[in-house]
């Protein structure tokens, strides 16, 4: 009698189906906590600074400030690594200007990483990333003009044309908003339009 009933109980035991592993059940999660995000996000404070709070603005400076610092240091560092690729590519009086011009953008970027000072400041924050952008922007001018107004299509050169892209690839690490962005962006642009108008060469296959 007592297996008979076990047995009944077996039966009557309800398994859960595959139903309980439907994707969505994952992704619901996930589209809360997006959703929760967005309600709690206000479109005017993505764009511009102004109903920005004090604290917050500080908060904001620091992680700008801390992530230049680390960017510079990594370019000072790496900027004298080319100098081999120079010295076989380049011919004397060619790599003893880029040389000069190379030890000059390192040196540059260690004295910004330097700059300690008021590190809450959002002012001080935007100056530093401006400095950040157009030391890149110097260097990119100047190689231009070693190289005779040309990088060449092809070869390892070329990548000196492809600096203030990555520069503008790296703003992507930095909380901007929308206008902050958009700015920068638009310096590094202009420098490019402008040594390029300056080359002729703005509408050419090259200044892309």
């Amino acid at each position: 009698m007592q297996n008979g009933n076990n047995t009944a109980a077996a039966e009557s035991t309800v398994y859960p189906t595959t139903e309980a592993n439907d994707p969505d059940d994952a992704i619901t999660p996930a589209k809360t906590r997006l959703s929760a995000w967005l309600l709690r996000t206000s479109l005017p404070d993505l764009i511009d600074t102004r109903h920005h709070s004090r604290d917050f603005n500080g908060s904001r400076a620091e992680y700008i400030y801390r992530r230049m610092r680390l960017l510079a240091l990594v370019f000072a560092g790496l900027a004298p690594l080319w100098i081999p690729v120079d010295m076989v590519l380049l011919n004397g009086a060619r790599f003893q200007q880029m040389l000069m011009l190379r030890l000059s953008f390192s040196a540059a970027l260690v004295l910004l990483a330097l700059w300690t000072g008021r590190p809450h400041n959002l002012t001080l924050a935007r100056l530093r990333v401006a400095l950040f952008i157009a030391i890149p922007g110097l260097f990119y001018i100047g190689s231009r003009l070693v190289l005779n107004d040309r990088v060449p299509e092809v070869g390892v050169l070329m990548g000196y044309s492809f600096l203030p892209y990555l520069i503008v690839s790296l703003l992507a690490v930095f909380p901007f908003t929308v206008l902050e962005g958009v700015a920068y962006t638009a310096a590094i642009g202009a420098i490019v339009a402008g040594t390029e108008i300056a080359f002729g060469t703005l509408l050419s296959v090259r200044a892309f």
